[in-house]
C-alpha cells in the first residue's frame, strides 16, 4: 500500500536542483511578503483543491447491486435515486488525497524543486492531523452536502442532486478552506514563493515592473527601452515615465 506521505512521489522526477542565485531568492521573499500576491496565491491554491474535492466519483448510475469500498470493506453507497446513486465520499479518502496533489501539482507546474517538493510534501502532512486536517475538512463538507440533500431534489433526479451537491461543495469548501489556511499558513507560503520562485520579474508589480526592467536589462543606459515596456506592458509606459 502506498502511503500518503509517498503519493508526490509520482508526480515529482528525482533530479537535483540548480542553485539560485541570492537576488533571485531576495526578489521572491519582497513579492511573497506582499499581501496581495499572497492572497492570490491563496485563492488559486484553494480553486485547485475545490476542483479536486469536485472530481470525486459522487453520483454514480446505480445498476442494483450494493457497492463496497474494497480498501475498507464499508458500504460506499450513502443513500440512493431512481437509477443512481450518491456514494459517501469517506470511503474515497486515498482518492482524495491523490487527486489533490495531482492538481496541485498541474495547476503550478510543480516540478523537481526543492520548493516544488516542499508544498507536495506539506499537503501530504496536513492531509491527515490529529485534529482531522485537509481530508477530514473536505470530507466533512461533501458528506454534509450529500446528506441534506432535500426530498424533493432526489427525486428531481441525478442531474439535479449532482447540480445541487457541486454547488454546495464549491460554496461551502472556498469558505470553510479559507479559514483553514487563515489559520494554517504553511501551505499558502510555500506555493507562493514557488510561484516567485519561477519567474519574480514577471509578477511584480507595474511600478516594480520598469524598475527591474530598468536595472537588469539597461543597467546603466541612458536610454530607455521602449520596445520592451510595449511588448511586455501592451503599452503601459512610454519613454520618460
Amino acid at each position: 500500500m502506498i502511503s500518503v506521505r509517498g503519493l508526490f512521489s509520482f508526480f515529482v522526477a528525482n533530479q537535483a536542483q540548480k542553485p539560485r542565485g541570492n537576488e533571485a531568492s531576495k526578489a521572491a521573499d519582497e513579492l511573497v511578503s506582499k499581501l496581495e500576491f499572497l492572497n492570490r496565491s491563496r485563492e488559486r491554491l484553494i480553486s485547485t483543491m475545490i476542483r479536486a474535492a469536485r472530481s470525486l466519483p459522487l453520483v454514480v448510475s446505480h445498476d442494483g447491486e450494493q457497492l463496497t469500498a474494497t480498501a475498507n470493506g464499508l458500504a460506499s453507497v450513502l443513500m440512493k435515486g431512481k437509477g443512481f446513486c450518491v456514494l459517501d465520499v469517506r470511503t474515497q479518502s486515498a482518492e482524495l488525497v491523490l487527486s489533490v496533489i495531482r492538481d496541485i501539482h498541474h495547476e503550478f507546474s510543480v516540478g523537481a524543486t526543492n520548493e516544488g517538493q516542499i508544498i507536495l510534501s506539506l499537503v501530504a502532512d496536513e492531509a491527515v492531523t490529529p485534529e482531522g486536517g485537509l481530508v477530514r475538512l473536505i470530507t466533512d463538507v461533501i458528506h454534509a452536502a450529500c446528506i441534506d440533500l432535500p426530498d424533493s431534489v432526489l427525486e428531481a433526479g441525478r442531474d439535479s442532486v449532482e447540480g445541487q451537491v457541486q454547488a454546495v461543495i464549491a460554496r461551502k469548501l472556498a469558505s470553510n478552506l479559507g479559514q483553514y489556511f487563515a489559520d494554517n499558513q504553511r501551505i499558502p507560503l510555500a506555493v507562493a514563493r514557488h510561484e516567485a520562485l519561477k519567474a519574480p520579474h514577471l509578477m511584480l508589480g507595474d511600478d516594480d515592473l520598469k524598475s527591474f526592467l530598468d536595472k537588469k536589462l539597461q543597467k546603466n543606459a541612458d536610454v530607455l527601452f521602449d520596445e520592451l515596456y510595449i511588448f511586455d506592458t501592451t503599452s503601459t509606459y512610454i519613454k520618460g515615465d
